[in-house]
């Protein structure tokens, strides 16, 4: 079995993050989302994986090329434009090809998916397409589960459901099909769900997986500060299962994940607390449910709640930051293109949560 790791996209639901760093570079609780879903892969006896690349290409092959299992062979497919999840498989089919069972996974989500047993199910359930579904998330397009175990919608309740409609479920982006479904996709930017999944609902050839135990997607800033505050909550032996070979301890009463070179002489911690490496936070500062990012400066008498400070980003003293992004605004700043992100101090902000329409 081959694997297809969606890496492309440009990331704009976490901007300004992801303006200068790609979002499967992300860091959770100091290590790289791309590099976490490989090592997972790698542990499912996945040997060949394909990676596409569109936004900050370079640096995003570098990366994932040097945090690739000794015994992975990572291939990359490049896309000067994006393709969409189907488009960017039927634009790698030529290092996909050979294998009749294929996964595509997103680089933006880590779970404890038990990829033998989907696999097994796949191949007895006749189905062309097996999903991998977790309980349904608001804001998540929602699932429908008809009989064994055949997805019957995506989206709206069906007006006449079968018996036995099972939903909503939300979709981990994880998901097995057969090969021979690239001859299907057509040329151009394509969606698996719009373009490949529903047309075959008709004919029950798409089959749920239900999974039960860990799945986050850390594609948005709300998301991506709770998914690592829920990870610190947890027992050293469950996170580590899920982010091996990171450094937790308590610390007056806050759970802290440290990175290296981290300096926080005299700081205030409560909650969830994340320092990147290289990370300085000064004395008097107070930091409660918060992510600090690499080689970034929390200056003295600080004050952040439930915030997310960009890496590389220098905080003057005695800033007040809560429910936010904080980040250094880079040369050429798009921040009068994104409403979501303003300008300020010298800094980009954006809230963590989305403005309700």
């Amino acid at each position: 079995m081959r694997a297809m790791l969606l890496s492309a996209g440009r990331g704009e639901r976490m901007g300004p993050l992801t303006w200068t760093t790609p979002k499967p570079l992300l860091p959770v609780l100091g290590r790289p989302l791309a590099a976490l879903v490989l090592e997972r892969l790698a542990a499912a006896g996945i040997r060949h994986v394909v990676a596409n690349l569109h936004h900050r290409a370079r640096e995003l092959e570098h990366a994932l090329a040097a945090a690739a299992p000794e015994h992975l062979r990572l291939g990359f497919s490049y896309e000067p434009t994006l393709q969409g999840t189907a488009g960017a498989l039927r634009h790698a089919a030529a290092q996909l090809r050979g294998a009749e069972t294929l996964l595509v996974v997103n680089a933006d989500s880590l779970a404890d998916i038990r990829l033998a047993e989907v696999r097994r199910a796949h191949e007895a359930s006749g189905a062309r397409v097996t999903l991998v579904l977790a309980a349904h998330r608001p804001g998540d397009t929602p699932v429908w589960v008809g009989p064994q175990r055949r997805i019957v919608a995506f989206g709206a309740l069906p007006r006449s459901g079968p018996d036995g409609l099972a939903g909503p479920y939300s979709f981990t982006g994880w998901q097995l099909f057969d090969a021979a479904l690239l001859e299907c996709i057509g040329e151009g930017p394509r969606d698996l769900v719009r373009d490949l999944y529903t047309p075959l609902l008709g004919e029950s050839r798409v089959a749920a997986w239900i999974h039960e135990g860990y799945w986050w997607e850390f594609g948005t800033p709300e998301r991506y500060l709770r998914g690592q505050l829920e990870l610190l909550a947890m027992t050293a032996d469950a996170r580590a299962r899920i982010v091996p070979g990171v450094r937790c301890r308590e610390q007056g009463g806050a759970v802290v994940c440290l990175g290296e070179r981290v300096r926080c002489p005299g700081a205030k911690l409560a909650g969830g607390v994340v320092l990147g490496d290289g990370a300085q936070v000064e004395t008097g500062s107070e930091l409660e449910d918060a992510v600090v990012l690499p080689h970034a400066r929390i200056g003295r008498g600080c004050r952040l709640r439930r915030a997310i400070v960009g890496a590389g980003t220098e905080l003057a003293d005695g800033l007040l930051a809560e429910e936010t992004i904080v980040a250094h605004a880079p040369s050429g700043t798009a921040a009068l293109a994104d409403p979501r992100t303003i300008l300020r101090q010298g800094l980009l902000w954006r809230p963590l949560e989305e403005a309700t329409p």
